[in-house]
């Protein structure tokens, strides 16, 4: 029966070129933007998901306003990370990151000055709390002493033109000095979808290097917030509970001009989508345009549908005496909703095929225009895959589903002698489709506006 109702489906799409066509291509256009803001959709909420343990790991921020309502600050005080290892047995570990705000350090090489901007000081056990993988070096000791230096490996490419740099010496720029900075550690480039990139790594204490006395012994203090803290609690640790306890660095250890600041933890796989605050180590993106593009991928597949729908029962004219004629031959009501969507599922299965192509063609195109890094590596989430097949029977049933109950509910004798050409429901049908498609239409040109 199955290879029956193939049969007659590929006869029909064979028969109908033009409209085929149309209904294929109008289709595989909607699923194929679908598609693409869905891999934008994943891309973003695939960020920092790589860090093992992922679950324990936080990034200590705080809030310095008399209300505590302020937007708050993504870095707090130098020495919050000794207290926190000290006296907290629910931290694990702890690292800090650091820059000067007011200027990058530049790297001399043959009398060329390269500025970084993702240039970080850093505690060297930043490489155990966060995933960073080493290709070169050992993570452990790597800016464990002064004048101490880590590179990505395209930086080291860039420098040197391989990895092999470990035990060489940069002369880099930085506070109006130039200091001899041996290389220890080579290691993986920071993936796209990480809210902290970085392309060169040096001991934290270089930071105070060249400082006045007076302006390092600031930075070191409670009343300066320019160090990005990250902690690693031990498994098991209730995080909100764990928070409530940082009350006690507040009225402990910040002075008394700072007796309104509050600490507060930000899960790491919540910061690129659900953390906008000052000194961010770079800009987020905000959750809310996750919703946005999700809404946005659906009413464009509903718009493709109901297109879909349009074409499908502007032909039950041609379809109602072969609908007829095969319920005087005996075809039950459920044999031809059978057919239709089955044909339906086809149809939306080579529309699949088609947008996957569109896909391909189009992700370098987006791209180039965007500036982002979208993959159409469709494995790179279990889900995935899942999700494609479930897309083609969600759009073959919802756009099929009703031509199908609507086509196989003719009455044999009337669309035989052609009243069905005369009746008025497959007209009043399409109006409503065409009036809800402009509708949502005019909903997506009111928003881009």
């Amino acid at each position: 029966m199955l290879k029956n109702y193939l049969k007659v489906t590929l006869n029909n799409l064979s028969k109908n070129k033009v409209n085929s066509f149309i209904n294929i291509t109008g289709l595989a256009i909607g699923i194929a933007s679908c598609i693409l803001i869905l891999l934008y959709v994943v891309r973003e909420l695939s960020y920092d998901n790589y860090h093992q343990e992922l679950d324990q790991l936080h990034r200590v921020a705080i809030l310095d306003t008399p209300d505590n309502l302020g937007q708050g600050i993504a870095s707090i005080s130098y020495p919050a990370a000794e207290v926190l290892t000290e006296e907290f047995p629910e931290v694990e570990q702890v690292a800090r990151l650091g820059q000067l705000f007011d200027q990058d350090p530049a790297i001399e090489i043959d009398d060329r000055l390269f500025a970084e901007d993702r240039f970080y000081f850093a505690d060297n056990s930043v490489f155990e709390l966060l995933t960073i993988p080493f290709l070169k070096g050992d993570s452990e000791t790597a800016l464990s002493a002064p004048n101490s230096i880590v590179l990505s490996e395209e930086t080291a490419r860039k420098y040197f033109g391989n990895i092999d740099v470990v035990g060489k010496t940069l002369l880099v720029n930085f506070n109006n000095m130039s200091t001899d900075y041996q290389i220890t550690g080579v290691v993986r480039n920071a993936p796209e979808n990480t809210h902290f990139k970085y392309d060169v790594f040096a001991s934290l204490d270089n930071i105070f290097n060249g400082l006045p006395a007076g302006f390092a012994d600031a930075m070191k203090s409670w009343y300066m917030y320019r160090f990005w803290t990250y902690v690693k609690l031990t498994p098991g640790t209730d995080a909100q509970a764990f928070e409530a306890k940082l009350k006690h660095i507040e009225q402990k250890y910040f002075p008394p001009t700072r007796s309104n600041v509050h600490l507060f933890l930000q899960p790491v796989k919540d910061i690129h989508l659900h953390s906008n605050l000052n000194n961010e180590v770079e800009p987020n993106n905000d959750i809310r345009y996750i919703y946005i593009f999700s809404g946005i991928a659906i009413l464009v597949l509903v718009i493709a549908c109901i297109n879909f729908m349009n074409l499908t029962t502007a032909r039950s004219i041609n379809r109602a005496r072969e609908v007829g004629m095969r319920k005087v031959l005996g075809a039950h009501r459920s044999q031809l909703m059978s057919q239709f969507t089955i044909e339906s599922l086809l149809v939306t299965a080579l529309s699949v095929l088609v947008a996957f192509g569109l896909v391909e063609l189009l992700t370098n195109v987006l791209n180039d225009l965007t500036g982002l890094q979208l993959e159409t590596n469709y494995l790179q989430s279990a889900w995935l895959p899942i999700g494609f097949v479930f897309l083609t029977l969600i759009v073959g049933l919802l756009s099929g589903l009703y031509p199908a109950f609507f086509l196989s509910a003719f009455q044999p004798v009337k669309t035989l002698k052609g009243a069905f050409a005369r009746s008025s429901s497959g007209a009043g049908l399409r109006k409503a489709l065409v009036i809800a498609q402009m509708a949502i239409t005019v909903i997506l040109l009111v928003g881009i506006v």
